[in-house]
Protein backbone atom coordinates (compact mmCIF):
# COMPACT_ATOMS: atom_id res chain seq x y z
CA UNK A 1 0.00 0.00 0.00
CA UNK A 2 3.03 2.38 1.04
CA UNK A 3 3.72 4.72 -2.46
CA UNK A 4 6.09 7.09 -0.51
CA UNK A 5 8.45 4.78 1.95
CA UNK A 6 10.76 7.24 2.81
CA UNK A 7 8.64 9.64 3.41
CA UNK A 8 6.52 7.68 5.98
CA UNK A 9 9.67 6.42 7.57
CA UNK A 10 10.54 9.92 8.01
CA UNK A 11 7.14 10.76 9.83
CA UNK A 12 7.26 7.75 11.77
CA UNK A 13 10.32 8.09 13.04
CA UNK A 14 8.89 11.27 15.07
CA UNK A 15 7.45 8.25 17.10
CA UNK A 16 10.50 8.34 19.31
CA UNK A 17 11.19 5.85 22.57
CA UNK A 18 9.34 8.23 24.97
CA UNK A 19 6.72 8.78 22.73
CA UNK A 20 5.94 5.37 22.00
CA UNK A 21 6.89 4.50 26.18
CA UNK A 22 3.95 7.10 26.58
CA UNK A 23 1.20 6.10 24.60
CA UNK A 24 2.00 2.08 26.32
CA UNK A 25 1.16 3.74 29.76
CA UNK A 26 -1.92 5.39 28.46
CA UNK A 27 -3.35 2.89 26.88
CA UNK A 28 -6.79 1.44 29.25
CA UNK A 29 -6.53 -2.61 28.42
CA UNK A 30 -3.59 -3.53 28.31
CA UNK A 31 -3.99 -7.23 27.06
CA UNK A 32 -2.38 -6.76 23.68
CA UNK A 33 0.08 -4.33 21.82
CA UNK A 34 1.32 -4.91 18.32
CA UNK A 35 4.69 -3.43 16.82
CA UNK A 36 3.94 -2.61 13.30
CA UNK A 37 4.24 0.15 10.33
CA UNK A 38 6.96 0.36 7.95
CA UNK A 39 9.34 -2.14 9.47
CA UNK A 40 9.55 -2.00 13.59
CA UNK A 41 12.29 -4.49 13.69
CA UNK A 42 14.66 -1.30 11.75
CA UNK A 43 14.18 0.72 15.04
CA UNK A 44 16.92 0.20 17.71
CA UNK A 45 14.84 1.09 20.18
CA UNK A 46 12.69 -2.13 19.99
CA UNK A 47 13.82 -4.64 22.30
CA UNK A 48 13.45 -1.76 24.90
CA UNK A 49 9.79 -1.35 24.17
CA UNK A 50 9.43 -4.87 24.15
CA UNK A 51 10.79 -5.15 27.30
CA UNK A 52 8.64 -2.01 28.48
CA UNK A 53 5.58 -3.38 27.36
CA UNK A 54 5.81 -6.22 29.06
CA UNK A 55 6.80 -4.60 32.45
CA UNK A 56 4.03 -2.56 32.11
CA UNK A 57 1.74 -5.49 32.08
CA UNK A 58 0.57 -6.17 28.37
CA UNK A 59 0.22 -10.26 28.08
CA UNK A 60 0.81 -10.35 24.18
CA UNK A 61 3.47 -8.23 22.94
CA UNK A 62 3.05 -8.42 19.41
CA UNK A 63 5.28 -7.89 16.49
CA UNK A 64 4.23 -7.58 13.09
CA UNK A 65 7.26 -7.63 10.42
CA UNK A 66 8.34 -8.83 7.11
CA UNK A 67 11.23 -11.43 8.93
CA UNK A 68 14.01 -9.82 7.05
CA UNK A 69 15.72 -9.25 10.24
CA UNK A 70 14.68 -11.85 11.97
CA UNK A 71 16.90 -14.08 9.73
CA UNK A 72 19.49 -13.27 12.43
CA UNK A 73 18.98 -15.76 15.12
CA UNK A 74 20.71 -13.87 18.01
CA UNK A 75 18.29 -11.18 17.35
CA UNK A 76 15.02 -13.05 17.11
CA UNK A 77 16.60 -14.69 20.74
CA UNK A 78 17.13 -11.01 22.06
CA UNK A 79 13.58 -10.12 20.78
CA UNK A 80 11.59 -12.92 23.04
CA UNK A 81 13.87 -12.53 25.92
CA UNK A 82 12.81 -8.65 26.06
CA UNK A 83 8.95 -9.92 25.70
CA UNK A 84 8.11 -10.54 22.64
CA UNK A 85 5.53 -13.70 22.82
CA UNK A 86 3.95 -13.23 19.63
CA UNK A 87 5.09 -12.79 15.89
CA UNK A 88 3.62 -12.44 12.23
CA UNK A 89 5.63 -12.29 9.51
CA UNK A 90 4.65 -11.08 6.52
CA UNK A 91 5.39 -13.57 2.86
CA UNK A 92 3.29 -13.13 -0.72
CA UNK A 93 4.41 -15.89 -2.49
CA UNK A 94 6.41 -19.39 -2.55
CA UNK A 95 8.89 -18.15 -4.80
CA UNK A 96 11.72 -15.80 -4.87
CA UNK A 97 10.92 -14.19 -7.84
CA UNK A 98 7.27 -13.41 -7.22
CA UNK A 99 7.54 -12.37 -3.60
CA UNK A 100 10.98 -9.89 -4.65
CA UNK A 101 8.42 -9.02 -7.50
CA UNK A 102 5.67 -8.00 -4.79
CA UNK A 103 8.33 -6.45 -2.53
CA UNK A 104 10.06 -4.49 -4.98
CA UNK A 105 13.37 -5.89 -3.06
CA UNK A 106 15.35 -8.72 -4.61
CA UNK A 107 16.84 -10.70 -2.08
CA UNK A 108 13.88 -10.26 0.37
CA UNK A 109 12.23 -13.79 -0.37
CA UNK A 110 15.71 -15.67 0.99
CA UNK A 111 15.81 -13.59 4.50
CA UNK A 112 12.73 -13.70 5.00
CA UNK A 113 12.37 -17.87 4.82
CA UNK A 114 15.55 -17.72 6.56
CA UNK A 115 13.37 -16.06 9.64
CA UNK A 116 10.67 -18.16 9.25
CA UNK A 117 12.98 -21.11 9.49
CA UNK A 118 14.35 -19.57 12.79
CA UNK A 119 10.90 -18.93 14.47
CA UNK A 120 10.16 -22.60 13.91
CA UNK A 121 12.98 -23.43 15.04
CA UNK A 122 12.79 -21.31 18.86
CA UNK A 123 9.16 -22.51 18.89
CA UNK A 124 10.72 -26.13 19.00
CA UNK A 125 12.64 -25.50 21.91
CA UNK A 126 9.58 -24.39 23.64
CA UNK A 127 8.95 -20.71 25.13
CA UNK A 128 5.25 -20.23 23.58
CA UNK A 129 5.97 -17.96 20.79
CA UNK A 130 2.75 -17.49 18.72
CA UNK A 131 3.76 -17.53 15.54
CA UNK A 132 1.05 -16.39 12.61
CA UNK A 133 2.39 -16.10 8.54
CA UNK A 134 0.53 -12.85 6.26
CA UNK A 135 -0.04 -12.94 2.73
CA UNK A 136 -1.70 -10.55 0.71
CA UNK A 137 -3.58 -11.65 -2.33
CA UNK A 138 -3.45 -10.12 -5.04
CA UNK A 139 -3.39 -11.13 -9.19
CA UNK A 140 0.13 -12.18 -8.96
CA UNK A 141 0.47 -15.05 -6.26
CA UNK A 142 -3.41 -16.09 -6.39
CA UNK A 143 -2.63 -18.69 -8.86
CA UNK A 144 -0.11 -19.86 -7.25
CA UNK A 145 -1.96 -20.19 -3.73
CA UNK A 146 -2.09 -23.64 -3.30
CA UNK A 147 1.60 -23.95 -4.00
CA UNK A 148 1.87 -21.27 -1.24
CA UNK A 149 -0.02 -23.19 1.30
CA UNK A 150 1.92 -26.35 1.23
CA UNK A 151 5.30 -23.96 1.40
CA UNK A 152 3.42 -22.36 4.42
CA UNK A 153 2.74 -25.30 5.82
CA UNK A 154 6.60 -26.28 5.86
CA UNK A 155 7.36 -23.92 8.83
CA UNK A 156 4.20 -25.25 10.92
CA UNK A 157 2.48 -21.35 11.93
CA UNK A 158 -0.05 -21.37 14.21
CA UNK A 159 -2.00 -19.45 11.85
CA UNK A 160 -2.08 -19.22 7.62
CA UNK A 161 -3.89 -15.60 6.98
CA UNK A 162 -5.02 -14.42 4.12
CA UNK A 163 -5.28 -10.49 3.55
CA UNK A 164 -6.80 -9.21 0.61
CA UNK A 165 -4.82 -6.22 -0.83
CA UNK A 166 -6.47 -3.25 -0.27
CA UNK A 167 -7.30 -0.81 -2.70
CA UNK A 168 -5.58 2.08 -1.08
CA UNK A 169 -2.16 4.07 -1.82
CA UNK A 170 -0.07 2.07 -4.48
CA UNK A 171 -3.27 -0.36 -4.48
CA UNK A 172 -4.99 1.86 -5.76
CA UNK A 173 -2.62 3.21 -8.03
CA UNK A 174 -1.69 -0.13 -9.26
CA UNK A 175 -5.39 -1.26 -9.05
CA UNK A 176 -5.80 -3.05 -11.90
CA UNK A 177 -2.93 -5.11 -12.48
CA UNK A 178 -3.15 -6.02 -8.47
CA UNK A 179 -7.03 -6.05 -7.01
CA UNK A 180 -8.96 -9.20 -8.41
CA UNK A 181 -12.42 -9.32 -8.14
CA UNK A 182 -13.93 -10.33 -4.99
CA UNK A 183 -15.44 -13.53 -6.48
CA UNK A 184 -12.06 -14.40 -8.13
CA UNK A 185 -10.82 -14.57 -4.18
CA UNK A 186 -13.14 -17.24 -3.26
CA UNK A 187 -12.86 -18.96 -6.45
CA UNK A 188 -9.34 -19.33 -6.31
CA UNK A 189 -9.29 -19.69 -2.40
CA UNK A 190 -11.80 -22.42 -3.35
CA UNK A 191 -9.33 -24.23 -5.80
CA UNK A 192 -6.45 -24.10 -3.70
CA UNK A 193 -8.06 -26.01 -1.04
CA UNK A 194 -9.98 -28.35 -3.00
CA UNK A 195 -6.35 -29.28 -3.99
CA UNK A 196 -4.66 -30.31 -0.86
CA UNK A 197 -5.41 -33.41 0.90
CA UNK A 198 -7.79 -31.73 3.69
CA UNK A 199 -8.74 -27.83 4.43
CA UNK A 200 -6.15 -26.56 6.88
CA UNK A 201 -7.55 -26.03 10.06
CA UNK A 202 -5.04 -23.12 10.54
CA UNK A 203 -6.01 -21.24 7.79
CA UNK A 204 -7.87 -17.47 7.68
CA UNK A 205 -9.17 -15.62 4.62
CA UNK A 206 -9.72 -12.16 5.94
CA UNK A 207 -11.72 -8.78 5.22
CA UNK A 208 -13.88 -9.71 2.06
CA UNK A 209 -17.08 -8.98 2.52
CA UNK A 210 -19.45 -11.88 4.39
CA UNK A 211 -21.89 -12.51 1.68
CA UNK A 212 -19.37 -13.78 -0.90
CA UNK A 213 -17.65 -16.03 1.58
CA UNK A 214 -21.11 -17.41 2.97
CA UNK A 215 -20.20 -20.49 0.84
CA UNK A 216 -16.74 -21.29 2.11
CA UNK A 217 -16.44 -23.91 4.95
CA UNK A 218 -17.03 -21.35 8.00
CA UNK A 219 -13.05 -22.47 9.57
CA UNK A 220 -11.80 -20.49 6.56
CA UNK A 221 -13.33 -17.36 7.03
CA UNK A 222 -11.30 -14.99 9.49
CA UNK A 223 -12.57 -11.12 10.58
CA UNK A 224 -10.21 -8.37 10.71
CA UNK A 225 -9.78 -7.50 14.62
CA UNK A 226 -10.97 -4.09 16.37
CA UNK A 227 -7.85 -2.17 16.66
CA UNK A 228 -6.68 1.90 17.72
CA UNK A 229 -3.28 2.91 16.77
CA UNK A 230 -1.28 5.91 16.77
CA UNK A 231 0.62 7.98 13.90
CA UNK A 232 2.12 11.69 13.13
CA UNK A 233 -1.14 13.76 12.63
CA UNK A 234 -0.08 14.16 8.90
CA UNK A 235 -0.12 10.56 8.14
CA UNK A 236 -3.66 10.11 9.27
CA UNK A 237 -6.42 10.34 6.70
CA UNK A 238 -9.55 13.25 7.12
CA UNK A 239 -12.05 12.17 8.85
CA UNK A 240 -10.52 9.20 10.47
CA UNK A 241 -8.65 10.45 13.44
CA UNK A 242 -9.46 10.48 16.98
CA UNK A 243 -8.39 12.54 19.90
CA UNK A 244 -5.35 14.00 19.99
CA UNK A 245 -2.78 12.14 22.19
CA UNK A 246 0.06 15.01 22.60
CA UNK A 247 3.52 15.16 21.51
CA UNK A 248 5.64 12.81 19.81
CA UNK A 249 9.43 13.65 19.30
CA UNK A 250 10.45 16.53 17.64
CA UNK A 251 6.93 18.33 19.00
CA UNK A 252 5.26 16.10 16.49
CA UNK A 253 1.72 15.62 17.51
CA UNK A 254 -0.06 12.29 17.55
CA UNK A 255 -3.29 10.92 17.07
CA UNK A 256 -5.55 8.05 17.97
CA UNK A 257 -6.79 6.34 15.02
CA UNK A 258 -9.46 3.60 14.73
CA UNK A 259 -10.30 0.63 12.80
CA UNK A 260 -13.74 1.74 13.11
CA UNK A 261 -12.90 5.50 11.76
CA UNK A 262 -10.58 4.17 8.86
CA UNK A 263 -13.98 1.49 7.65
CA UNK A 264 -15.99 4.93 7.84
CA UNK A 265 -13.40 6.61 5.49
CA UNK A 266 -12.27 3.85 3.41
CA UNK A 267 -15.25 1.50 3.11
CA UNK A 268 -18.79 1.57 1.87
CA UNK A 269 -21.75 -0.22 1.62
CA UNK A 270 -24.39 -1.17 -0.93
CA UNK A 271 -28.13 -0.33 -0.99
CA UNK A 272 -29.01 -4.59 -0.44
CA UNK A 273 -26.95 -4.82 2.45
CA UNK A 274 -29.43 -3.66 5.35
CA UNK A 275 -31.85 -6.36 4.06
CA UNK A 276 -28.42 -8.95 4.54
CA UNK A 277 -28.59 -11.03 7.83
CA UNK A 278 -24.72 -10.79 7.97
CA UNK A 279 -24.76 -6.84 7.41
CA UNK A 280 -23.24 -6.49 11.58
CA UNK A 281 -20.55 -8.89 10.91
CA UNK A 282 -19.68 -7.06 7.55
CA UNK A 283 -16.98 -4.18 7.37
CA UNK A 284 -18.44 -3.41 3.78
CA UNK A 285 -16.58 -3.07 0.31
CA UNK A 286 -13.70 -0.77 0.09
CA UNK A 287 -14.80 2.56 -1.84
CA UNK A 288 -12.09 2.52 -4.33
CA UNK A 289 -13.51 -1.12 -5.67
CA UNK A 290 -17.13 -0.16 -5.41
CA UNK A 291 -16.92 3.05 -7.44
CA UNK A 292 -14.88 0.60 -10.14
CA UNK A 293 -17.02 -2.49 -9.58
CA UNK A 294 -20.22 -1.42 -8.18
CA UNK A 295 -22.12 -4.21 -5.93
CA UNK A 296 -23.49 -7.06 -8.32
CA UNK A 297 -21.20 -9.10 -6.65
CA UNK A 298 -22.24 -8.57 -3.21
CA UNK A 299 -25.93 -10.39 -2.77
CA UNK A 300 -27.75 -9.80 0.63
CA UNK A 301 -28.16 -13.23 2.74
CA UNK A 302 -31.52 -13.39 3.67
CA UNK A 303 -34.10 -15.37 5.31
Amino acid sequence: MEDDRGARAERLSHIDTAAAKRILDEASDRAEVMFTAGEPTLREDLPDLLEYARQVGYRQVGLISNGRRLSYAPYLDRLCRSGLNYVVISIHAPTARAHDGLTRTPGSFVQTCSGLANVQALRGRGGGLRFVTATVLNRRNLPVLAEHVRFLQGFDPDEMVLNVVQPVGGGARHFARLVPRAMEVVAGVQDAVGSLPSIPDNLRLLDLPRCVTNGLPPSLVGFVEAHEHFEPAGEVLAGATGENRGEGGEGEALVLVTKAGLDEVLRVKGPDCVRCVLDAQCDGVWRRYAEAHGFNEFRPVVG
